[in-house]
């Protein structure tokens, strides 16, 4: 159970026009403030179609700025236009390759285009440019993870932590890559970690039921270290939080299993069946509790 990570990668700091250039249309230096103006005011009430607009007004201005191409990129990520992102990034880069908002945002494109390898790769030149942020560490932990190349996601993680130890989603997301290894009492520390920093407290970006993945989480390490009590406590706060999610009930019913309680799996599996419909958990009901209908379990003792 892990929720997504993603962010805005927008740059408007120490923003100075560029030169003109041939291919310039022939408008004046108080025009193109006012369209940059625009865009950030946009971006600030997070009306980003809005800022998309004005950022496209921007790049017809001056198609050879690479503010222009890398701020837009980073709007079309956000929106979803994966594929002009990568044209507008890529074009950014060639502009000025030492321009590191080209690249995390053609890494971020290529990353939700399924071209992992080359997100690595614009991940880790920008970490190159800006060496003391987690931004790229973080992304590129998460690309390691799409690869299922967990130790150096785990590693990139830690680097986050290094720069800024209250940063409660590296422990978070490294616990998860721990998880992946087998590695479930260090990964118990990292949850652990988490709570005792507290979301609020701490920085990050998972701001959606934050609760409910760490709980999650924190309930698949206790169970595979075989503390079956204290997974199902932190299974009960994850469903408290998230009532409807079928994965949770299945989480649960899974531990319940290996705990040795068949009638607590399979209520927990039926309430998993009843809420998605998946197939997948009709067929692990009637594997382990007999035939099932839409209300009632006739577990076998």
């Amino acid at each position: 159970v892990c929720l997504p990570l993603f962010a805005l990668y927008y740059w408007f700091g120490s923003l100075e026009l560029e030169p003109a250039t041939e291919d310039h249309q022939t408008v004046s230096e108080e025009e193109v403030r006012m369209i940059i103006d625009s865009v950030f005011h946009a971006v600030s009430k997070g009306e980003l179609e809005k800022a998309l607009t004005f950022a496209d007004q921007w790049v017809t201005t001056n198609p050879s700025s690479t503010y222009a191409n890398a701020n837009r990129a980073g709007f079309k990520n956000d929106l979803g236009d994966f594929k002009g992102a990568y044209v507008d990034a890529d074009k950014a880069v060639q502009l000025d390759s030492m321009f590191f908002l080209g690249y995390i945002n053609r890494g971020a494109a290529s990353e939700n285009l399924g071209n992992l390898e080359q997100a690595v790769i614009d991940y880790t030149t920008y970490i190159k440019l800006v060496p003391d942020t987690v931004d790229g560490y973080m992304r590129r932990g998460k690309a390691y993870k799409k690869l299922k190349r967990h130790a150096d996601a785990i590693q990139d993680y830690t680097m986050a932590i290094a720069i800024d130890s209250n940063y409660v989603e590296a422990y978070f997301q490294r616990g998860v890559n721990k998880n992946s290894l087998g590695e479930y009492f260090d990964a118990l520390q990292d949850f652990n970690t988490v709570t005792n920093i507290g979301w609020m407290e701490g920085s990050g970006e998972l701001t959606v039921t934050r609760d409910m993945p760490v709980h999650a989480n924190r309930a698949f390490s206790k169970a595979n270290l075989g503390w079956y009590g204290a997974a199902l406590a932190d299974m009960e706060i994850a469903l408290f939080v998230d009532t409807a999610n079928p994965v949770l009930y299945d989480i649960r019913g899974d531990i319940n299993h290996a705990a040795g309680d068949k009638y607590g799996a399979c209520q927990d599996w039926l309430k998993a069946l009843n809420l998605s419909g998946d197939d997948e958990y009709k067929q692990k009901l009637e594997e382990n509790c007999g035939k099932v209908t839409e209300t009632r379990i006739p577990v076998e003792s």
